[in-house]
């Protein structure tokens, strides 16, 4: 299932950015945006985790998922209010 998800991930992203950003200098800058947190996420995470490691110990690897994950939540939830709006995957505004 990871592999999957692995594997479908860019064509969603890239479905959200279309559906997001309407005008071609606002996407590119979006994908640009995208691609540098990406980046600077690979090069970090080992970093990060080399330090985390020596550090406190090996388990500490695991403890740093859980403020990551707590932030996506929160994202989620203020992602879901601004979208309270559109409905389906087609994103139609509904009528006030």
């Amino acid at each position: 299932m990871a592999v999957n998800e692995l594997c479908t991930l860019s064509r969603k992203l890239t479905a959200l950015l279309n559906h997001t950003f309407s005008a071609n200098d606002e996407r590119a800058r979006a994908v640009a945006w995208w691609a540098a947190g990406a980046s600077v996420a690979l090069a970090a995470g080992p970093i990060l985790g080399g330090v985390l490691i020596a550090a406190i110990g090996w388990r500490s690897i695991f403890l740093i998922n859980v403020p990551i994950g707590l932030l996506g939540i929160g994202l989620r939830a203020n992602a879901s209010k601004s979208l309270a709006g559109f409905e389906g995957d087609r994103l139609y505004p509904s009528q006030p």
